[in-house]
């Protein structure tokens, strides 16, 4: 899922994991069939089983592939509906729309806030079956709080859902500072932060088949909580004496995580500056979310300045990156690995945080990033862990931002700001 499913640091900002994904559920067969969504969004997810696939924020596991072409399928691109609320709740307040999809249809969130002093108003949730008609499905518990919110991050694992909303205009750090969980994509249910954790924000949330899992930060402490129906949380003791988690991930097996020695308290007033010198990081996998297990990357860069990230790929697929730092290479030294199981990392010179945002859906797994004209540059991500570009056809929209492509049953959808207008690209063989 996410992210992030979220920018964890100035050298981040390309990478916010804002995990827009959604379009139509029954507009092309090839992605219709990988979705095999069973119902509308208020159609019941998986209760709790060790088999249960998870409930991705992109369509279901069952699958039935686009049979191989010489050539990759291209994106068609053509103007959709409304996805947002007609009119926010104060015409005169500043609004700010973003999109995602999960397996059984497609939420979208109106934030508004007032333009004076920044007072919140609301967080409106619309959703639809086939990301061409809406229809309003209430709003976000705030419960009082002013602050103005954007919800940029949705997750799904065994038991449904999480959303985590950041404040706005935080420009460096965009910790996670609200949490909600849902079963059902209808009824959301606030997670209280300091209550549950004992934190004032989440830096890294993501969930899988193995369960959901969170870095929470009070201050520069760090602790690590592992949940599997996403209501009931557990806190796992910390990788060693002085580690800082950073992100996390949940995969197929366990989870991983990427740690730091040095930490700064994740708050818009943070600069990249603050960052403690001589910091190192680690990756480290568990099983169960309770001991963790020390992992060797081939051809890590020892014993120098340098920060470790992860990036959630899909069930199966982990992106780890390190940037080091040296008086050689002042802008930092970049490499790469991935992994299936946590255990095994393999190098990768195609994979990498710059190279967009990943997308899941069913099967198939598309890395988004941008044109030169702003516009969509997607690709698929094939069994080896290449990449295949995929054509455009019709007009393309523009985009705002990187990561504001999203990935539904039926394909890729862009919306404007305001949620006012959607352009839907359905893949073409």
């Amino acid at each position: 899922m996410s992210r992030i499913r979220a920018s964890r640091n100035s050298l981040r900002s390309f990478a916010h994991r804002m995990a827009v994904i959604t379009v139509a559920a029954t507009l092309v067969p090839s992605l219709a069939a990988c979705a095999a969504v069973p119902g509308s969004a208020s159609a019941a997810l998986p209760t709790r089983s060790p088999s249960s696939a998870p409930v991705s924020p992109s369509p279901s596991t069952a699958a039935t592939p686009v049979p191989t072409a010489a050539e990759p399928p291209s994106v068609r691109w053509a103007e959709g509906g409304m996805p947002g609320v007609a009119t926010p709740t104060d015409p005169a307040a500043d609004r700010s729309f973003l999109v995602f999809g999960w397996r059984g249809g497609y939420l979208g969130l109106t934030s508004t806030h007032a333009t004076a002093g920044g007072t919140m108003q609301s967080i409106l949730v619309t959703s639809s079956t086939d990301g061409l008609h809406w229809q309003g499905s209430g709003q976000l518990d705030l419960g009082g709080d002013d602050s103005p919110l954007l919800v940029t991050q949705l997750v799904g694992g065994p038991a449904g859902l999480l959303a985590t909303a950041e404040q706005a205009g935080c420009a460096t750090h965009k910790p996670a500072v609200r949490m909600w969980r849902s079963t059902d994509a209808v009824s959301w249910t606030p997670i209280d932060l300091e209550d549950v954790f004992g934190a004032e924000s989440l830096p890294s949330v993501s969930a899988g088949s193995s369960g959901y899992v969170v870095v929470a930060a009070a201050g520069t402490e760090r602790t690590v909580w592992t949940s599997y129906d996403g209501a009931a949380w557990h806190k796992s003791g910390n990788p060693s004496d002085g580690s800082h988690p950073v992100s996390v991930a949940s995969v197929r097996g366990g989870f991983v995580l990427a740690d730091t020695t040095g930490a700064v308290s994740p708050d818009c007033e943070v600069t990249a500056e603050d960052t403690p010198p001589h910091a190192t990081g680690s990756i480290w996998l568990s099983r169960t979310g309770s001991a963790w297990d020390a992992v060797d990357l081939p051809g890590a860069l020892l014993g120098t300045d340098s920060i470790l990230d992860l990036e959630w790929i899909n069930d199966e697929t982990v992106l780890a990156e390190q940037i080091a730092f040296s008086e050689d290479a002042p802008n930092g030294t970049r490499r790469d690995w991935t992994s299936s199981d946590g255990v095994t990392w393999r190098p990768s010179d195609v994979l990498t945080l710059a190279l967009g945002y990943p997308r899941t859906g069913g099967t198939r797994t598309f890395i988004v990033g941008s044109t030169e004209e702003a516009q969509p540059l997607i690709r698929e991500l094939t069994p080896d862990l290449q990449v295949a570009v995929l054509g455009a056809e019709g007009e393309a929209p523009v985009m705002r931002g990187v990561g504001e492509v999203a990935l539904g049953p039926a394909g890729f959808l862009v919306a404007d700001d305001t949620g006012t207008s959607s352009w839907l690209g359905v893949l073409v063989p």
